[in-house]
């Protein structure tokens, strides 16, 4: 049957920022338009289900229109076999902004701004489709040897729009949020994307949506798979504690800048203490902001967790561990803390930003945050091997851990 079913535009914006929110779990849904029964892909199944709301069988979704014109009949199962197929002119798609974006296919130049970007282009193989990068990407020479050599247009704060406009690109990754005025500056021959690099709960989202947008869902899915049987494993060793069983942290944020800033609700520091089966001391604040001393000391943390700058004293292109053991001597010094749980236990970790603030590289962070935590739920847990793997299989890099790179102190030995 042939039928042609009117949507609501009100219905379609209301349910689509709720059925496509980031998630890792089983209820997760992409939010790409051709996913009818709503699950975590476009296969055939999409196709019997819009049949079944062409025959009246079935009732249509929010993304049951694939090619997004107002309308669902034969043209959408058009769309949906294109896509399983790779051979779709144009996708349709929500990015981490809660926008309804269309970009034509097939992409081939990319403009990026972020180092967690350039990390998740060249894991998808898709490093040689970008074009130009954001300054402090080309900065990154020893983790991005070939994507830092591209072009500069910039920095995300001060974008070169004559530069941005003399690489021709298809497309901008933003992430929501930054570089106000992106849009009015490009949309007349780019189409900017914004997807969130940083949050680890839209890891599983983004790398989908790259994966179709890039025509790289093999290797988006290879990831994912690592990805989710480390989380799992955690999650499964974390999930019947009790709040007495999780230790109370203190997340400081660069403390050699600015003593006390630490990180409250929608920070990638909660977050991460989450996964990992902590208790950020500060999860009603604020996302970021100055405490006052005698708080931390009133709350009494168990564990303080300090993210420290790439490059001073920590990160990629630091072979020692020399910065960040005279961060973690001064901090163990302060005198008003002499009496806080946390450093009376020396239990003060440090860890870089290199591995702390970059979506597809949180999985480390929260590895060794899980064994900081609980130390005897997770004995067998080697955070250091978790990272060794994903610069050989995901970055293809040769960098050897045991010889290079400051990410942690003190240092995590396995077992």
């Amino acid at each position: 049957m042939n039928s042609q079913i009117h949507i609501l535009v009100l219905f379609l914006a209301l349910e689509l920022m709720i059925a496509v929110m980031p998630g890792v779990a089983s209820g997760y849904t992409l939010g790409i338009f051709g996913n009818a029964n709503l699950d975590d892909a476009i296969d055939e199944a999409d196709i019997d289900y819009l049949k079944g709301v062409l025959g009246g069988t079935e009732p249509a979704t929010n993304l049951s229109d694939a090619n997004n014109d107002s309308l669902i009949d034969d043209k959408d199962v058009e769309q949906i076999q294109k896509i399983i197929s790779g051979e779709e002119k144009e996708l349709m798609f929500i990015d981490s902004a809660y926008r309804i974006v269309t970009i034509k296919k097939p992409v081939e130049r990319i403009i990026i701004f972020f180092d967690a970007e350039a990390d998740m282009m060249k894991m998808l193989n898709a490093g040689d489709k970008v074009v130009a990068v954001g300054s402090g990407v080309g900065e990154e020479k020893t983790l991005l040897p070939d994507i830092s050599a591209k072009p500069t247009v910039g920095t995300w704060s001060s974008p070169d729009y004559e530069a941005i406009l003399s690489q021709r690109p298809e497309i901008i990754m933003a992430s929501p949020g930054t570089m106000d005025g992106l849009e009015e500056n490009v949309e007349s021959f780019a189409k900017v994307v914004r997807f969130d690099h940083g949050d680890p709960d839209a890891i599983i989202d983004v790398l989908k949506k790259l994966g179709y947008i890039l025509d790289r869902r093999n290797e988006a899915e290879e990831y994912i798979d690592w990805y989710e049987g480390y989380m799992n494993i955690i999650k499964e060793r974390t999930k019947g504690l009790t709040d007495e069983d999780r230790s109370k942290v203190f997340i400081e944020f660069f403390p050699y800048l600015s003593e006390y800033k630490t990180e409250g609700t929608g920070s990638v520091g909660q977050a991460l203490c989450t996964k990992a089966g902590g208790i950020n001391i500060a999860a009603d604040m604020s996302k970021s902001q100055v405490v006052d001393p005698e708080w931390v000391i009133e709350q009494n943390p168990d564990v303080i967790i300090q993210s420290v700058g790439s490059k001073l004293p920590a990160g990629y292109d630091v072979d020692n561990l020399t910065a960040m053991e005279d961060v973690w001597n001064r901090t163990i010094s302060r005198p008003e803390l002499q009496n806080v749980t946390a450093v009376k236990d020396k239990r003060v970790y440090l860890i870089a930003s290199d591995i702390y603030h970059t979506n597809i590289q949180s999985i480390i962070s929260i590895a060794y945050m899980a064994k900081w935590l609980h130390p005897d739920l997770f004995k067998d847990l080697d955070p250091k091997a978790i990272h060794q793997e994903y610069l050989e299989r995901f970055q293809k890099i040769d960098y050897d851990l045991d010889k290079q790179g400051a990410f942690v102190y003190p240092p995590v030995e396995a077992g």
